[in-house]
């Protein structure tokens, strides 16, 4: 099954094809839950097996109520990142979480069941698009981070909506407003 994947891999980043197994095997010891994750994307984050060790010391110590090897397996391009972007990104989070009177605990809890929501960006979108369907725009940011500390399976209803391009027609996409269509033909 990895087979392909190692090769790939290993043409990708001029390796042994026996060192990237290796580091993958290794890095799938570290982290339990990765199994259900994209097996490329996988191999991809463990040829870089030092980077990605440091990226969970950081994760654990930043994150020390949430389980780390869910986390990553949900969201394995924390992986990649520089640990001064996953330390500032950890930052934002933890400000806007803790600012909408969110503990510690339940607010990493909210990262391990939608673990994208450690990009400050998509956190943000999120709470912006609970705010509006909701209604809780007035109340501000913390009411939307009180829905999502909740209900953790709203940022998914949300997903969708985040991703579509900036040149996407958005809410005239959804309600077809942009696709004119003719009576006559």
């Amino acid at each position: 099954m990895l087979l392909p994947c190692t090769q790939v891999v290993a043409r990708e980043r001029d390796m042994p094809e026996a060192q990237v197994t290796q580091k993958f095997s290794t890095l799938c010891m570290l982290l339990p839950d990765l199994p259900r994750v994209k097996v490329a994307n996988l191999i991809r984050a463990s040829v870089n097996a030092a980077d990605a060790a440091e990226t969970l010391l950081v994760l654990r110590e930043a994150l020390p109520h949430a389980n780390v090897s869910k986390l990553v397996a949900g969201h394995p391009e924390l992986l990649q990142l520089g640990v001064p972007q996953l330390y500032n990104n950890l930052a934002c989070v933890s400000d806007t979480l803790s600012r909408s009177g969110c503990p510690p605990e339940e607010w990493q809890a909210l990262l391990e069941q939608a673990p994208y929501l450690a990009d400050p960006c998509q956190l943000q979108a999120t709470m912006g698009e609970i705010a509006r369907l909701f209604g809780a725009a007035a109340a501000g940011e913390g009411q939307a981070a009180r829905l999502l500390i909740m209900q953790p399976d709203l940022a998914l209803s949300c997903e969708g909506l985040i991703k579509i391009p900036n040149n996407d027609p958005g809410d005239t996409y959804l309600t077809g407003e942009a696709l004119p269509f003719r009576a006559d033909s």
